[in-house]
C-alpha cells in the first residue's frame, strides 16, 4: 500500500509534480516567442503604414500644388468657373492631406471602417469614381507613351 502525503500525491511522484516537465518549458519558450515575433510584427506594420501614409500625403500634396497652378492659369485665361471648380478640388485635397498628417495609420483604418459601415452606397459610388478617374488617366498616360 502507498502512502499518500496531504496534497493527495503519492510521495514517490510529488517532487515530479512539482518541477516543470520539458514540455511546459517548451510551451513557455514557445510562448514567448510567439509574444516577440507579435510585436515585431506589429512594430513593423506601424512602420510601413507610416511610410506609406507619408508617401501618399506627399503625392496628394504635389497633386494639390499641380491644381493650383492649373487654376491660376485657367484664371489668366479668363475661364473663371474651370478655375474655381479646379481650386476647390484643390482645397479638398489639401484637406485630405491635412486629415492624413494629423492622423495615425490606426486611426485611419477606423475612420474608413466606420465610414464603409455607415455609408456603403456612398464609399462604393466613391471607389467606382476613383477607379474610373484612375482607369481613364491610365489610359491617357498610355496614348501618350506611345506617341
Amino acid at each position: 500500500m502507498t502512502t499518500q502525503t496531504n496534497s493527495g500525491i503519492d510521495p514517490a511522484y510529488e517532487n515530479e509534480a512539482q518541477t516543470p516537465s520539458p514540455l511546459s518549458s517548451n510551451e513557455d519558450w514557445l510562448s514567448e516567442r510567439k509574444r516577440e515575433v507579435c510585436e515585431a510584427l506589429e512594430e513593423k506594420s506601424k512602420q510601413l503604414g507610416n511610410q506609406a501614409k507619408s508617401r501618399l500625403s506627399e503625392r496628394m500634396s504635389n497633386f494639390d500644388t499641380a491644381l493650383n497652378k492649373a487654376s491660376k492659369s485657367l484664371e489668366k485665361n479668363n475661364e473663371i468657373p474651370a478655375a474655381e471648380a479646379t481650386r476647390q478640388m484643390a482645397d479638398k485635397i489639401k484637406g485630405a492631406v491635412d486629415y492624413l498628417d494629423e492622423n495615425s495609420p490606426e486611426q485611419l483604418v477606423k475612420d474608413s471602417a466606420n465610414t464603409v459601415k455607415k455609408q456603403p452606397l456612398l464609399t462604393l459610388g466613391a471607389a467606382l469614381a476613383a477607379g474610373f478617374i484612375v482607369g481613364r488617366l491610365l489610359t491617357a498616360n498610355s496614348g501618350e507613351d506611345q506617341a
